[in-house]
C-alpha cells in the first residue's frame, strides 16, 4: 500500500545492493563497489557505513527462487561454532555462552570459523535469542547440557504472568540499545567475511520469546486461554521491539533474517 511504502521510506535510507542488482562485473572486481544501509527511526539509528558486496550470491539466488542451473545447493551450519569445532568448547570453558554472545569480537569470530574448515554459503550470527528478554530487564543464567555439549541460556527468573508485576516492569523503551551487542557482532563478522558467504541475522518470534520468558510453553499457552487481552498486548509489544531489531540487523550488516519459532524456523529476506 502507499501508506506502507510511506513508512518504509521513512525507515530505510538505501544505495543499490550489488547482490539484488545481480552485477556479475562488480562481483569479479571484489571490493570495488560497497553498499550501505541506515536504519532511522525518531530516536534511534543504527548507521555501521559501507560494508563490503556479496560475492558469493547462492544462497540469495535461492531465496529469491532463481534456477539453480549450474549452482550447487546453498550449504552452511545451522548451529554456526556448534560442539564438533574445538575452538567452540575452548572458548565456551573460559568465556561461557552469555560472554560469547555479548562480546562482538567472540560472536564474529565463531560466526566465521567454520569458513576456515568449510566451503559455505551462509554464515549465521553466533548468538542466543535469549538476549532480548535480557535487554527487557529479565535475569537469565547459563544452562550447560547433555551429551553434545550444548549451552544455552534461560530465564531464571520467569514471568508468573502477562500482566505480573514483572511483565509490566519490562523495559521496552530501553532494550533496542541494549541489543548493539549483536548489531557491532554483525557488523564485523560482515567486514570479516569478506562476501564469501550470506550473513543470517536471527531473531526469536514473539510466541517464543513469551515461551522462554515463561519458563514453561505450556504455561504460557494457558495464559492465552485465561489472560488473552494481556498476552495480546505483551505479544505485540515484543512484535513492535522485534521489528526494529530485525531492521537495526540489517543496516548492521545482515544479508538474510531468520526469525526462530517453535518447531519451524522461517527465512525472510
Amino acid at each position: 500500500s502507499s501508506a506502507g511504502q510511506s513508512a518504509r521510506s521513512q525507515l530505510w535510507r538505501t544505495q543499490p545492493l550489488p547482490e539484488q542488482q545481480r552485477n556479475k562485473k562488480k562481483q569479479q572486481q571484489g571490493l570495488s563497489g560497497f553498499n550501505r544501509v541506515q536504519a532511522v527511526s525518531a530516536d534511534f539509528v543504527v548507521d555501521f557505513g559501507d560494508l563490503p558486496p556479496l560475492l558469493n550470491d547462492i544462497l540469495l539466488r535461492a531465496v529469491f527462487g532463481e534456477p539453480a542451473t549450474g549452482l550447487r545447493v546453498p550449504l552452511w551450519l545451522l548451529r554456526q561454532a556448534g560442539p564438533h569445532l574445538p575452538e567452540y568448547r575452548q572458548l565456551l570453558a573460559h568465556h561461557g555462552h552469555a560472554e560469547l554472545c555479548r562480546n562482538p569480537e567472540l560472536a564474529s569470530e565463531l560466526t566465521v570459523l567454520p569458513l576456515t574448515r568449510c566451503e559455505l554459503d551462509a554464515a549465521p550470527i553466533f548468538t542466543d535469542i535469549i538476549l532480548v528478554p535480557i535487554a527487557l530487564g529479565l535475569v537469565a543464567k547459563q544452562s550447560v547440557g547433555g551429551v553434545n555439549q550444548r549451552a544455552g541460556l534461560i530465564v531464571s527468573e520467569p514471568l508468573t504472568g502477562p500482566a505480573d508485576r514483572a511483565a509490566l516492569a519490562l523495559e521496552f523503551g530501553a532494550a533496542r540499545g541494549r541489543l548493539h551487542c549483536v548489531l557491532e557482532a554483525l557488523n564485523l563478522a560482515r567486514r570479516r567475511l569478506m562476501g564469501r558467504a550470506v550473513l543470517l541475522g536471527l531473531a526469536g518470534a514473539p510466541w517464543t520469546l513469551l515461551a522462554r520468558m515463561a519458563g514453561d510453553p505450556g504455561l504460557a499457552v494457558g495464559w492465552l486461554y485465561s489472560q488473552p487481552e494481556a498476552c495480546e498486548r505483551l505479544l505485540d509489544k515484543l512484535t513492535g521491539l522485534l521489528v526494529d531489531f530485525l531492521v537495526d540487523q540489517v543496516a548492521a550488516g545482515a544479508q538474510v533474517k531468520r526469525l526462530e519459532a517453535k518447531w519451524i524456523m522461517v527465512n525472510y529476506m
